[in-house]
């Protein structure tokens, strides 16, 4: 995945941060952004994220994400396989500031809304990564 977001390039048995990779590891603040836009480049989220921003204020329940999201891509993916692939592109919206904000929730289990979320709660991605500039 790194490579298809373009953090990094490989080539035979060596591997070589790009600068996205450098600036993403080296500026905390622009993680996000920079994930954003690399998942971007990857034709399955971006239509995720597509699918996400026509479905509006209707908050969908992940079997129901699942099933869009294979009939979008027009994949033969059995339930299992579309829920999991769903919830980790969901994941990826989360921590590229992508997804709608019912389907994110804080640690407490609600929505900035006040309302019960309707996905998981949210596991800080980039945390382990420090800068050692």
């Amino acid at each position: 995945m790194l490579e298809a977001i373009g953090f990094i390039s490989k080539q035979n048995q060596s591997i070589e941060l790009l600068p996205a990779g450098h600036e993403f590891v080296s500026n905390s603040e622009k993680r996000s952004t920079l994930f954003a836009q690399g998942a971007l480049k990857i034709e399955s989220f971006k239509v995720f994220i597509e699918m996400l921003e026509a479905l509006g204020d209707t908050p969908q329940t992940l079997p129901q994400l699942a099933a869009a999201l294979r009939e979008k891509l027009g994949t033969d993916w059995k339930d299992g396989t579309a829920e999991v692939n769903s919830k980790i592109m969901l994941d990826w919206a989360r921590h590229a500031g992508l997804a709608p904000s019912f389907y994110i929730r804080d640690r407490t289990g609600w929505t900035k809304k006040r309302q019960p979320a309707v996905q998981y709660i949210i596991a800080p991605l980039f945390s382990d990564i420090v800068d050692t500039n």
